[in-house]
């Protein structure tokens, strides 16, 4: 069990300000697909790739790595919050 526990470690590390900066001006700058409706540029995929995109850009900060999935969660919870 103990190696199930430290697998999750990593989705429970903490975001830093310069994280959520970065995931939310990406996701205010690409608002239309990522949100969007399917249609010819409005793809699963094209989704997909974006969201890697993301991901690469946050990872690159250097500080844990995150997940497309991690990045979705945070964007909803983060959102909601500036309401």
């Amino acid at each position: 069990m103990k190696d199930e526990d430290s697998n999750d470690s990593s989705q429970c590390h903490s975001w830093s300000k310069k994280e959520i900066d970065i995931l939310l001006e990406l996701v205010i700058e690409n608002k239309n697909l990522l949100e969007g409706k399917h249609g010819p540029l409005v793809t699963v995929a094209n989704k997909r790739k974006k969201w890697q995109e993301i991901v690469a850009a946050i990872n690159a900060c250097g500080l844990a790595l995150k997940t497309a999935d991690t990045c979705k969660k945070k964007r909803y919870g983060t959102l909601r919050g500036m309401h």
